[in-house]
């Protein structure tokens, strides 16, 4: 219940390190809501 209740807080899964450089690419939450939504 946790991962649908507080997704970005408690709800974590698991964590992952990247490199700076693979952090470039990545969109913001809006940005991806944006993409997906229709």
């Amino acid at each position: 219940e946790v991962i649908n209740s507080d997704p970005y807080g408690e709800g974590w899964l698991f964590k992952v390190r990247v490199g700076e450089d693979a952090i470039e690419g990545l969109l913001t939450p809006e940005e991806y809501t944006g993409l997906t939504s229709a």
